[in-house]
């Protein structure tokens, strides 16, 4: 499905504002893995991204608290991910979140899931560092160290 330059660069701008790139964490059971999502109080700010690269999306209902209004969550991981932000990406207009698109390219680039060598100690590390540059780029408050690309 064709999408318009336009619509592009108003998704662009809608993610580079309220949406998150990611790299979850190395666990024992897991690897690390590139996750995209969008979360908005407003659906018609969510649907267009499930409809051009359909993934998790589910309306989240919040009646229990009385100060919360129900909102929408979209998500999409790995490949789908890689997608994603190889489309968008050229839309993005701050350094930070095309840093944080970059990295998650470069890091998903490079996966080898399957493969033996993905279970060995050094690739483990490559992931955990992956993973922690991203964190860096992610970290909330007005001090933020430069992160080096591997």
């Amino acid at each position: 499905m064709k999408i318009k330059s336009s619509e592009l660069a108003w998704m662009a701008g809608v993610f580079e504002g309220e949406g998150s790139i990611r790299i979850n964490g190395v666990y024992s059971n897991s690897w690390a893995c590139l996750i995209c999502d969008l979360v908005s109080t407003d659906a018609q700010m969510v649907e267009p991204f499930q409809r051009y690269w359909p993934g998790h999306y589910k309306q989240y209902v919040k009646h229990r608290q009385a100060n919360r209004k129900d909102f929408w969550r979209w998500r999409i991981a790995a490949v789908r991910a890689e997608s994603f932000l190889m489309t968008i990406q050229p839309h993005f207009r701050t350094d930070r979140v095309r840093r944080k698109a970059a990295l998650a390219l470069e890091f998903q680039g490079q996966k080898i899931n399957g493969h033996p060598a993905c279970r060995s100690t050094s690739y483990k590390e490559c992931q955990i560092a992956y993973f922690e540059q991203m964190k860096a780029l992610n970290a909330r408050g007005t001090l933020r160290q430069s992160v080096t690309m591997p």
